[in-house]
């Protein structure tokens, strides 16, 4: 597994989840937080699979 990717699909999934937590704690289902959250998540999906290709 390649290690700079790994590091990165782990960062990137620990802040989308914070991402996504804060924004739908406040109550907001739709608001720039929660998109960054997907958009990180997505994010990390992909590093991940990345990694798993080295």
């Amino acid at each position: 597994m390649d290690r700079a990717n790994l590091f990165v699909a782990l960062l990137s999934a620990l802040i989308g989840v914070i991402a996504l937590s804060m924004a739908l704690s406040s109550g907001r289902v739709i608001s720039l937080g929660s998109v960054l959250g997907v958009v990180l998540l997505a994010n990390a999906v992909v590093r991940y699979q990345l990694a798993r290709q080295h």
